[in-house]
């Protein structure tokens, strides 16, 4: 779903950015502009400021990153939401947005994590009809944030909300117990902690709101949320 209320107000140049290029292979280039990133990213903010290297070439160089990942990123930054796909064949797309949430973690950028977080909240009954890939996006997620963060709990909410709507004698959900023992320890963690707290008669999860999983960015900085 777009972001209608995602407007953009570009001004100035672009910044070139080469995403890849570690262990002798060749970095993809991507032409960025450069308000757009700085409004977005602490990380892009700092780099392009004063007299860093960066800031004189207009390069920045993110030699450890998948490039295939930053189109992704450039989609949220640029469009407001970040797409899947239409017949959800592919499930490698659970996994590309938590590759995503862990680039965005490391861009310092609260605004494109909030758009992944309502990416995964608005698919939250079809997540775990592809347990692993979903338990594999949930890794990299709780494998790249501090335990403060509140995707951990989106995730571990949804996969609460699972385990409630699972029936036992349902075809496949024997598949979803298999992928339970591909999550983190932290997140098995919070989903106890979760089941503990949730009144039992309640447990459908279908009173949370995403409002409960946003974050806010300090009032320094320019990020969109």
């Amino acid at each position: 779903m777009v972001n209608t209320g995602h407007f953009l107000n570009i001004e100035g140049g672009v910044i070139r950015v080469v995403v890849g290029g570690a262990e002798e292979k060749k970095g993809v280039h991507f032409e960025v502009h450069e308000e757009l990133l700085k409004r977005h990213s602490a990380f892009f903010r700092n780099a392009l400021c004063g007299d860093w290297k960066e800031s004189k070439d207009r390069t920045v160089k993110l030699p450890g990153d998948d490039p295939e990942v930053f189109a992704l990123y450039c989609q949220a930054i640029y469009a407001g939401h970040i797409a899947r796909p239409n017949d959800n064949k592919d499930p490698g797309y659970l996994i590309q947005w938590g590759r995503l949430f862990a680039l965005a973690e490391k861009l310092l950028d609260t605004g494109s994590k909030n758009t992944i977080a309502r990416a995964i909240f608005q698919n939250r009954e079809h997540l775990w009809s592809n347990p692993h890939e979903a338990a594999e996006m949930a890794y990299i997620i709780y494998e790249s944030s501090p335990t403060s963060c509140s995707m951990r709990q989106l995730v571990a909410d949804i996969a609460m909300l699972r385990c409630h709507q699972q029936n036992p004698h349902a075809r496949g959900d024997g598949v979803f117990s298999a992928a339970l023992d591909d999550l983190p320890k932290d997140m098995l963690v919070d989903m106890l902690r979760r089941f503990v707290a949730v009144d039992p008669y309640r447990r459908d999860y279908g009173y949370i709101s995403i409002e409960n999983y946003l974050e806010t960015p300090s009032d320094s900085s320019r990020e969109n949320s």
